[in-house]
């Protein structure tokens, strides 16, 4: 078992850095381990990968509609830098999977135009085991693009409400016919590296700013903000944001940018990034134990394809991509026993400016482009394939 352990890196709010990376893999996760020699679905997947390259998205297909195949084999490609698109891809695959008496095959047929190749994969049955772990990876989705910073994307029903430093706005989801509006925020004089953070509720939702709490209703859409310190909704006890910072603090004083839960046996336990570009664990009452990395800012997630406890981590690249600088990423640990143990990682394309936790044990990411000229958010989950 290999424990992660690194130096140190800048803290949040790194504004003036330039980032730029020669390929981004947004839909794919980057395995941090090779996957079990007992995957035939994930090796058919690896000899895809290399047959197609240097293409980078396809369409799939799968004999009889088989669903479950084709799942786990997206997964398995997106693991593999692939993004699997519509039939309009240039490049198709069909993939099927059959067993006799002896062993397991699965076959794949691509086809470019007029050329036809053919792949397959074999296992003895006999290796096969129902238990068998499976890979474990990060699905980024795109949700929302603008020119305009985002702090924070939320959905509403079949909208989308988008947080900004100057106003909340309303845009249909999935190209949607809604009519776009806006509520505007009043003025503040913001910290440089402003965060924001959206929480529906019941009757509207909240919209947390540094100093600033504003509450509003999203039909007719229309808010109401106050100076205000109140706590955040994020994972751990906190004592909200001031107007001239971007970092939290915990009631016994401890800063930090994000935190995620990883408790075990019902002991309440964090592992924080704090001031210091450092990932932190916390026990019970919030005092620090030890470290475990580096990173700018974390999130818990969690699926029902895998056991365990993962945590998502932004941090500046640790390697350079063929002569350009280095770029930002998104890595996926395991917390065994406050340790972090790496599962994947998937660079972005710019700068990380949010990653809050979002529902269903997923996360938003937000990220500014490397010429600062638009704002994309992410929908960040777990992928597995088997």
């Amino acid at each position: 078992m290999t424990v992660l352990s690194f130096a140190a890196v800048g803290s949040h709010g790194r504004e003036c850095v330039t980032r730029i990376a020669a390929t981004f893999l947004l839909t794919a996760a980057i395995a941090g381990q090779t996957p079990s020699s007992q995957d035939i679905v994930g090796e058919l997947a690896g000899k895809i990968s290399s047959a197609i390259a240097p293409a980078q998205s396809m369409a799939l297909s799968a004999s009889d509609d088989d669903r479950v195949l084709q799942e786990e084999m997206t997964a398995a490609l997106r693991l593999r830098g692939v993004t699997v698109s519509s039939s309009e891809a240039a490049v198709r695959v069909h993939v099927s999977c059959g067993r006799n008496l002896r062993d397991r095959l699965c076959l794949a047929e691509i086809t470019r135009g007029t050329d036809r190749q053919s792949l397959g994969v074999t296992r003895p049955r006999a290796l096969e085991h129902p238990s068998a772990v499976p890979v474990v990876g990060l699905d980024l989705q795109p949700v929302f693009t603008q020119r305009e910073p985002i702090l924070d994307v939320v959905a509403a029903g079949d909208d989308l409400l988008v947080l900004q430093p100057s106003a909340v706005a309303i845009r249909p989801r999935d190209g949607g016919s809604g009519a776009p509006a806006s509520a505007p925020i009043p003025a503040h004089r913001w910290p440089r590296d402003i965060r924001g953070r959206l929480r529906t509720t019941p009757t509207g939702f909240e919209a947390f700013l540094p100093g600033v709490v504003c509450r509003g209703r999203v039909k007719p859409l229309g808010l109401a903000c106050s100076e205000d310190n109140e706590p955040w909704p994020i994972a751990i006890e906190n004592s909200g944001m001031s107007a001239s910072r971007n970092y939290f603090t915990t009631p016994e004083g401890f800063a930090f940018y994000g935190a995620a839960p990883i408790a075990a046996g019902g002991a309440a336990r964090w592992i924080a990034a704090d001031r210091f570009g450092m990932l932190t664990v916390l026990d019970a009452k919030r005092s620090a134990v030890r470290r475990a990395g580096a990173a700018d800012d974390v999130v818990r997630l969690a699926g029902r394809c895998a056991e365990g406890t993962f945590v998502a981590a932004a941090s500046r690249g640790d390697y350079v991509a063929a002569g350009f600088s280095p770029f930002e990423q998104i890595d996926l640990y395991q917390v065994v026993n406050d340790a972090l143990i790496p599962s994947a990682r998937v660079p972005v394309p710019g700068a990380v400016t949010a990653l809050w936790p979002a529902a269903g044990d997923s996360a938003t990411l937000v990220v500014r482009s490397t010429d600062s000229a638009r704002y994309e958010a992410f929908h960040v989950a777990l992928s597995c394939a088997r």
